[in-house]
């Protein structure tokens, strides 16, 4: 893998990107538990 640094730009649109997306999971104060995985793996 190549080490390359993301200009301010780049790294603005990326985020802008990640902004519009939803969480998939969310995960309390126990963490990952077994049904979790258990759903992650069915869906």
């Amino acid at each position: 893998m190549t080490n390359c640094r993301l200009r301010g730009k780049e790294r603005r649109y990326l985020r802008g990107l990640g902004n519009a997306l939803g969480p998939t999971v969310y995960l309390g104060k126990e963490g990952l538990s077994v049904a979790v995985i258990r759903l992650l793996n069915e869906a």
